[in-house]
């Protein structure tokens, strides 16, 4: 059994589960870590193939005969695209392979443990905790971190990721992502609900609740279970102006904001990508960028403090 971790869906999770189902990942990050300029060839290499396979190509099939078959001409032009095709493989692996492995040394450093994806299972039931995660199609959570941090002298569960979805169809189709914090905190919600930005029609339709700054009610939707008086009773208490003021400047500072309350978990959403600010590309040195982590630490720290004012464990 490996190491206890904190699971935003509820319990824990053990960190050997984790490397079972990440071994390949973990495979790579050994292997390009002690090569790490097979990374940089790979990628010279699928260069080297455009730019070969790209004006052969489109030389062959301009100086053809015009009286040839189809079927040849099908074949040239279906290894042409093969070609292609094995170029932009290589360049995708070399780029993700060298992603995960940065996210990897990240985790290592700070004790965490990298997850590549959150499960189908594990999806439904954190959509089912957070309902305004389920907005948009195609959604998926990748770069998964379990750990603690050190915030305000407090040793902090947490739990971070990307999420990347869709909103709208045809040409009016969007793609959005963000990145989510979710973190532990030292009492238990009895009755969830929701604060979030909206972002597509869903705007038009009447809110649940409003509050009485005019600033926040255009800024945000509350959800909660409808007729549950309690819950109201409890949005009131806590969202008094100086929180109200919080979660605003939030949104403006991090974009696309939204703040889930869930039994011992609050889970926040933002626009503004702090794991993505460790993609590297393929010719970085194969090492943590401290400028990224700088802001990912402070972007954690922020949006804690702002919990444990919301629930007045922080001053």
């Amino acid at each position: 059994m490996g190491k206890k971790f904190w699971n935003v869906i509820g319990g824990e999770i053990d960190s050997e589960i984790i490397n079972i189902r990440n071994r390949q990942v973990r495979n790579d990050f050994l292997y390009y870590q002690k090569n790490p300029k097979v990374i940089v060839r790979q990628f010279l290499i699928a260069i080297g193939i455009i730019l070969v396979a790209t004006p052969t190509g489109l030389y062959i099939l301009t100086t053809l005969p015009k009286d040839v078959s189809d079927a040849i001409w099908w074949v040239i032009v279906g290894i042409f695209m093969l070609l292609l095709y094995v170029a932009m493989y290589i360049i995708k692996h070399a780029i993700s392979t060298k992603n995960e492995a940065i996210n990897i040394l990240l985790a290592e450093k700070n004790g965490w443990i990298f997850d590549k994806h959150l499960d189908f299972e594990s999806k439904k039931i954190l959509e089912n905790h957070f309902p305004f995660l389920s907005r948009g199609e195609g959604r998926y959570i990748s770069n998964q971190f379990f750990g603690q941090t050190i915030i305000e002298n407090k040793l902090v569960n947490f739990w971070a990721a990307n999420l990347s979805f869709v909103i709208g169809r045809g040409k009016f189709k969007t793609h959005k992502k963000a990145t989510l914090f979710a973190f532990q905190i030292p009492k238990k919600i009895e009755n969830p609900f929701h604060i979030f930005e909206e972002f597509d029609l869903s705007v038009l339709r009447k809110k649940d609740f409003e509050v009485e700054s005019v600033d926040f009610n255009n800024a945000f939707a509350i959800r909660y279970s409808k007729g549950n008086k309690e819950a109201e009773n409890e949005i009131v208490r806590i969202l008094t102006p100086g929180i109200q003021q919080e979660l605003l400047d939030c949104a403006k500072k991090y974009g696309q904001f939204g703040v889930g309350f869930f039994d011992d978990t609050v889970l926040f959403t933002t626009e503004s990508h702090a794991l993505a600010n460790f993609f590297p590309h393929p010719f970085s040195d194969f090492v943590i960028d401290p400028a990224a982590e700088k802001f990912l630490n402070k972007q954690m720290e922020d949006l804690f403090i702002v919990a444990g004012k919301i629930f007045k464990f922080v001053d």
